[in-house]
């Protein structure tokens, strides 16, 4: 079986290859924190003045990434997650509460069914990892989803690190990561008015795309959508209101944001076919050619221009001043920085607790004339017991029961407790020592 350091090994597997090429080795990160600014462009023959602004951009890196791993799962763990799969399925919820599943620092939840033609389906708030069975002998190992939280607050060989020694647990053999998906993206900041502009302006192969308004509200362009290579250039601070990913907003401030300005993001995104033909789908290849990327696509797959009606040639439009600042970010200058330890667990924002979350207590008030909020808990607590109670004649669910079986269910959901016998915590117990010392290189 591999051990955790084949990652380290790994990774130092792309700086020699960037010495061998010439080129500075640099660490793989997935974000910055730098600001860049652009002085704009001056008034020309070929650049309106009207197109001259101040852009600046606020950071860039990975903001998905989808990984498949090939090997074999282990016997001894096809049948670990085959019966946890199938507690996860029994129609007893003690049962299914029990369907965790935690190696090192993280505790999964199994999930209840697999994701074609995947057979199991791992879950919490760093990755989501579906595993073939055995029998499934053309299919990867693995194929993992990393959150893009986690890729916005933590380096990406620390995140590479982690999720190899859980796929070196479950396998008994595994190759070198290969990427089925990566989207780069860059947020920035700027006064051009995007609602203007024209489809004409969109210099292509591509012949799909579509605008999008939250009415009244413009909130950006979808390009190339389903093709193996597409673009997304949207409102960000519109977006995160709905996503809630409000993560980001100390970040954004840090890196110069005013709190008050738009910003918007542009995204390109390559699929496992584009990333072969463009020497990239190789994890390693990809942590040195993320620049690269980023310049095919802004400047030979996608561009901005600005439409000259005395020239029919569109290969001759100027670029327009934001997206030539844009296509020339510099990948290889991001900053090291880190920011926040990304939690493993997954629980419901505050809107969902405190705000969801009283339906039931401000519904029993309303229809008890009740208004004071100590008093009205105090007495839904006492009919909520007396409910259960009555119930609980007719099954063996009393209230105290019932509350307890709802939190197991939810702390599975969650990834916050443990609901297998104390024999098993205490083999988990010392499964996380055995992670942290290999972690720390001990």
């Amino acid at each position: 079986m591999q051990h955790k350091s084949d990652s380290r090994q790994h990774i130092s597997k792309t700086q020699d290859a960037a010495r061998r090429n010439g080129e500075t080795p640099n660490r793989p990160r997935a974000r910055s924190c730098r600001v860049y600014t652009s002085q704009g462009t001056p008034p020309s023959n070929t650049v309106p003045s009207k197109y001259n602004s101040d852009n600046f951009v606020l950071r860039f890196g990975i903001d998905s990434l989808y990984l498949s791993y090939q090997g074999e799962l282990s016997e001894q763990w096809e049948q670990k997650l085959t019966g946890l799969k199938d507690l996860a399925q029994h129609e007893d919820p003690k049962q299914q509460a029990k369907a965790q599943l935690s190696i090192g620092d993280h505790l999964f939840e199994v999930k209840d069914k697999g994701q074609k033609p995947f057979a199991y389906v791992l879950a919490d708030n760093w990755f989501r990892i579906c595993i073939s069975s055995i029998s499934a002998k053309a299919m990867p190992l693995a194929y993992i989803q990393i959150s893009s939280e986690v890729l916005t607050l933590h380096h990406l060989d620390e995140i590479i690190q982690d999720l190899e020694f859980i796929l070196n647990t479950l396998a008994a053999n595994r190759s070198e990561a290969k990427v089925s998906r990566v989207d780069l993206f860059a947020d920035f900041t700027t006064h051009d008015d995007l609602d203007n502009l024209d489809i004409k302006q969109w210099v292509t192969r591509t012949t799909l795309f579509d605008k999008h308004y939250i009415r009244p509200a413009f909130t950006g362009w979808s390009i190339g959508y389903k093709g193996d290579i597409s673009a997304r250039l949207y409102d960000k601070t519109i977006e995160i209101k709905k996503s809630l990913k409000d993560y980001l907003l100390p970040i954004w401030e840090k890196a110069g944001w005013n709190g008050e300005q738009s910003i918007w993001r542009l995204e390109f995104q390559f699929k496992r076919e584009a990333l072969q033909e463009l020497q990239s789908s190789a994890l390693v290849d990809l942590l040195t050619n993320q620049g690269g990327l980023w310049r095919y696509a802004s400047k030979k797959w996608l561009k901005l221009c600005i439409p000259n009606p005395k020239d029919s040639k569109i290969s001759r439009w100027p670029m327009h001043p934001l997206w030539l600042f844009l296509s020339q970010i510099n990948w290889e200058d991001n900053s090291t920085e880190r920011l926040l330890r990304v939690r493993k667990h997954r629980p419901p924002c505050d809107q969902s607790l405190f705000v969801n979350g009283m339906g039931g207590l401000t519904s029993f008030m309303a229809l008890h004339d009740i208004h004071d909020p100590y008093d009205g808990f105090r007495r839904y607590m006492k009919a909520a017991k007396q409910f259960h109670d009555v119930r609980s004649r007719f099954s063996e669910t009393t209230f105290h029961k019932y509350i307890q079986q709802k939190v197991k269910e939810k702390g599975r959901r969650f990834n916050t407790m443990i609901n297998t016998p104390p024999k098993d915590s205490a083999q988990t117990r010392l499964d996380a020592k055995k992670y942290r010392t290999t972690k720390d290189g001990e």
